[in-house]
């Protein structure tokens, strides 16, 4: 068994910064944190960067609403929901990437990141993505069994296809699943089903073959 990679206490991000320019994020990145680069996510450059936005390019139904995100069932709805978990099953990951237009940082850090020996990214945790996407009813998707499963395989296959697009440029990945709507978990103000936390967090950890937290 090959020994995994010595981090020796480098330092890397937790992935957004303030620029809107992906390639002074990226400048940046190289230069400050060269161990371990990580790609940098712009919410400031546009709303398609913002972290939930980002991990929704391609969600069955999706429609933006001002600065809002809400499922919208249409014809086809059930049959590319069912498609989510067929892909899943099959781990065919490759259709369900992160554009450029929602995360230019991630494209123009593939072509400064090459060579290095170990690269970090992230995806948004399904927690977080379940609380802010809402229903035709309005009520966040987490508690809409269906639809929060279907969410968690998604963000699962968005994960797989971010790590061996990191690859690519590094032999190794490190995948953080940020779940920042964790510290509701128990609040009386937004009650978080806490039997689905492990169920989903592992679902999209299932997704990462490398190293992941």
């Amino acid at each position: 068994m090959s020994a995994g990679p010595e981090f020796g206490c480098l330092p890397t991000a937790i992935g957004s910064m303030p620029h809107v320019d992906p390639d002074e994020a990226c400048s940046a990145v190289m230069k400050y944190l060269p161990g371990i680069p990580a790609w940098p996510q712009l919410p400031r450059r546009s709303f398609e960067e913002r972290m939930v936005a980002q991990c929704s390019e391609g969600f069955p139904g999706l429609v933006r609403e001002g600065d809002k995100l809400r499922i919208e069932p249409s014809a086809g709805f059930e049959s590319a929901l069912e498609q989510i978990y067929i892909d899943c099953d099959e781990g065919s990951f490759h259709k369900y990437g992160i554009s450029a237009e929602y995360a230019a940082g991630l494209a123009a850090f593939l072509s400064r990141a090459a060579g290095s020996r170990i690269v970090k990214g992230q995806i948004t945790g399904p927690i977080t993505w379940g609380l802010t996407v809402t229903g035709r009813d309005g009520l966040a998707i987490l508690y809409d069994d269906t639809l929060a499963e279907a969410a968690a395989k998604f963000l699962r296959l968005k994960a797989s296809w971010q790590e061996n697009t990191l690859r690519k440029v590094a032999p190794d990945a490190i995948i953080f699943v940020d779940e920042p709507h964790l510290v509701s978990l128990r609040s009386v103000f937004t009650p978080i089903p806490e039997e689905k936390v492990p169920v989903l967090l592992g679902e999209v950890f299932r997704g990462i073959k490398g190293i992941k937290g």
